[in-house]
Parts: structure tokens; C-alpha cells; sequence
């Protein structure tokens, strides 16, 4: 049986994308919270110094380390997803794998595709991250998530 909702209320899809967009919401709260609290962590040093953490750059690297962590899950994903359905071809299921492969032509997902169109968003993105970073060691957390949430305010308006 399929789940139908009720009149007026809300589709399946819409519940599931009002559950990815809070998750979004605490998520990016506690990256604030936690890259702040790093800015703020003190240390001495070989000198007996006590010294900052302040390193926006490293920071953002270290989140980008993590971005292309998720990079190879995706691709291992992938590539078990062609693995079971090449074996499900050579299991005998040929019309099944046929019917696959032509749907995968059809949508015009060739898979081959080059990761080079990626550089320059990428280069973007770590370049205001880093910045946002900067931004976020020299005032609070409060008016770092409030500024970083007005970027998609603005950028959906122009």
C-alpha cells in the first residue's frame, strides 16, 4: 500500500525534506559552536606563552578534509551500485540489467562525467568559508550564524 495523506496535509516528500532542513539547522549550528569554541581555546606554548587557537584556515581545511571524506563514500556507493547490477546481469537477470542500463541511457546519465567542473565552486567555497572564519574569530557566534544565514536571504532575492 502506498501512504497517502490526508486531505490538507502534508506529502511524505515534504515531511522528509522539513526533516533534512532541521537537521541542516542543528548541524550548521553546532559547526558554529564548535569552531567558535576552538577560536577560544587556550593554550601555553614551548615558551610558557598563552596562546589562542586561531586558525581560520586550518579550520576550514579540516572541514573540507571532511567534505571529501563524504566524496568517497559517494563514490564507493556508486560503485557498489554498478557491482550489483552487473552481477544481477551475469546471475541470468539479463533483461532486468538491460532494462537498467537503458533507463541510465535514456535519462542521459552516461557516468562519465569529468570532477574538474567542481574546481571553481570549490575554490569559492573554501575561499568564503575561510573568510566567514576569519569573520567568526573576531566577533560572536550569535552574529556569525545570523550574517550566515542572511547570505541565502540575499542570494534569493537577487
Amino acid at each position: 500500500k502506498m501512504a497517502v495523506s490526508p486531505p490538507g496535509g502534508p506529502s511524505p516528500a515534504m515531511s522528509g525534506a522539513v526533516v533534512v532542513s532541521i537537521l541542516m539547522v542543528i548541524t550548521g549550528s553546532i559547526n558554529t559552536i564548535s569552531t567558535k569554541w576552538a577560536d577560544i581555546t587556550e593554550a601555553k606554548n614551548i615558551d610558557g606563552d598563552v596562546k589562542e587557537f586561531n586558525h581560520p584556515f586550518f579550520q576550514a581545511a579540516c572541514m573540507f578534509f571532511g567534505e571529501l571524506c563524504c566524496l568517497f563514500v559517494f563514490k564507493m556507493s556508486e560503485w557498489w551500485k554498478h557491482r550489483s547490477v552487473v552481477n544481477r546481469g551475469r546471475g541470468g537477470d539479463m533483461t532486468r540489467y538491460v532494462a537498467i542500463q537503458n533507463e541510465e541511457q535514456e535519462a542521459g546519465h552516461s557516468g562519465d562525467w569529468s570532477p574538474v567542473i567542481f574546481l571553481l565552486p570549490a575554490c569559492c567555497d573554501m575561499t568564503a568559508t575561510s573568510l566567514m572564519y576569519i569573520g567568526l574569530s573576531w566577533t560572536y557566534a550569535s552574529i556569525f550564524q545570523m550574517l550566515r544565514g542572511s547570505v541565502m536571504i540575499f542570494t534569493g532575492i537577487f
